[in-house]
């Protein structure tokens, strides 16, 4: 079947959510000659008002996809097919445990299954003019996971919901990236404590994007990519970890990240008077209008009040207290220049080998 009469489809259709899985090889391909419906920026949207396209496929732009030589009971169907069939018939890609499989969830359950059977296949998601969450299945009760309170960070008497006790205070484990300290601090809450290479996370970056940090930088979505597609060596062991990044739609739903245990990843654009005296020995940062400081960089947001909609953040070593800060819920939304990302760790059982 022709894409042309596939993508004509997509674009004449009445439906308000769309989702289309493609089981073929090349079949990230597919997305990149799609053009988005509009650029509407995402607002309050109700989650079952969502609109848009949702695009999953067993394999990225330049892969082949696999069929499987050994599925039980003489299945026909491929890997890709088999894991997405497994998932939604069982419940188990209800990943968050909500009660309701989203496409991110299904993708998310899809490449966890090709990790833990050494498939060399990349399952991608991606969104056309999309706002909201696209949800695909609902989940029987009977097969719901149980969510546990204890999982849950409570707030305190004073409002406040803070991952604090779960940062590394240490001098080398605060002065690295934003990315790292986020995936360190998820495991901690899961009661492991990890510490990941700055140097593997840097090399990878750098054969991605064939760039020298010095030279321009990297930006948020090229971390994104090595965290949850191909991941960061621990320091002392061969071990690899990845991680699942949730792209938040509103600062307002940083809250609900952190009471799951998942600090945020944020691209804040900062001034001048930010880095000097008080503020410099304080971390507290304040609104303040652009003094033409030509600076972003990424932050690690580990708390926020819920009452006042204040948060804490990390930042580098030797600023604030120990490379913590404090902004209210104004200075974020004036500041914040990147959508942020929520961040949950996994360790992936595979050997390490060299990139």
């Amino acid at each position: 079947m022709p894409d042309d009469f596939v993508q004509e489809q997509m674009r004449t259709t009445r439906a308000r959510q769309q989702v289309l899985i493609l089981d073929c090889c090349y079949g990230g391909f597919f997305t990149s000659r799609m053009l988005p419906k509009s650029d509407a920026t995402v607002d309050d949207v109700d989650r079952f008002q969502a609109h848009g396209a949702a695009i999953l496929t067993g394999s990225n732009a330049i892969q082949y996809a696999f069929e499987d030589d050994g599925l039980k009971n003489n299945s026909k169907l491929s890997v890709f097919t088999s894991s997405l069939v497994k998932g939604l018939s069982t419940g188990a890609a209800d990943l968050d445990g909500d009660g309701l499989i989203s496409a991110v969830d299904l993708i998310g359950y899809a490449r966890r299954q090709m990790r833990s059977e050494s498939r060399t296949q990349t399952p991608t998601l991606s969104t056309i003019g999309q706002e909201g969450e696209i949800y695909i299945a609902a989940v029987p009760p009977s097969k719901r996971k149980k969510r546990h309170v204890g999982s849950l960070v409570l707030p305190s008497p004073d409002g406040w919901i803070d991952l604090t006790k779960f940062i590394d205070r240490s001098p080398a484990a605060t002065d690295r990236d934003a990315v790292l300290i986020a995936m360190q601090m998820s495991m901690a809450f899961h009661g492991k404590r990890v510490s990941l290479s700055h140097n593997d996370l840097h090399a990878k970056l750098t054969k991605l994007t064939k760039r020298k940090p010095d030279q321009e930088g990297f930006v948020m979505a090229d971390m994104m990519y090595v965290i949850d597609h191909i991941g960061v060596r621990a320091e002392r062991s061969k071990k690899i970890y990845t991680a699942r990044s949730f792209p938040l739609a509103s600062l307002d739903d940083i809250v609900g990240q952190l009471r799951l245990g998942r600090p945020v990843v944020a691209g804040l654009t900062w001034r001048r008077k930010w880095v000097e005296e008080p503020i410099l020995k304080t971390g507290r940062i304040e609104p303040s209008a652009d003094d033409g400081y030509p600076w972003g960089s990424m932050i690690t947001i580990v708390g926020c009040n819920e009452e006042d909609t204040s948060m804490r953040f990390m930042w580098q070593l030797g600023w604030g207290d120990r490379g913590l800060g404090w902004m209210s819920m104004e200075t974020a939304k004036a500041s914040i220049h990147d959508s942020p990302y929520s961040i949950e760790a996994a360790e992936i059982t595979m050997p390490y080998t060299r990139q």
